[in-house]
């Protein structure tokens, strides 16, 4: 079963106080946290968005397929 939200996975979003692009991520409820540094622009930020989605894609993949147990596999 796929939960759905109704916001999406990471967005782009200024922060007032220091004029830079932060991709954000929610969290649940009203909440957001930052999951990237700021940057300058934001064709910047929406970059690295897009990359950072290929990132943890590919992490993913690495730890479904690892032929150890998964909770050992951190340890």
């Amino acid at each position: 079963m796929q939960i759905k939200s109704k916001y999406k996975a990471n967005q782009i979003a200024q922060n007032p106080n220091d004029k830079l692009w932060y991709c954000i991520g929610h969290i649940g409820d009203k909440h957001w946290i930052p999951l990237s540094d700021g940057f300058k622009s934001k064709a910047k930020a929406d970059k690295w968005r897009k990359l950072q989605v290929k990132v943890d894609k590919a992490h993913l993949a690495s730890v479904l397929n690892c032929p150890f147990d998964k909770v050992s596999a951190y340890i």
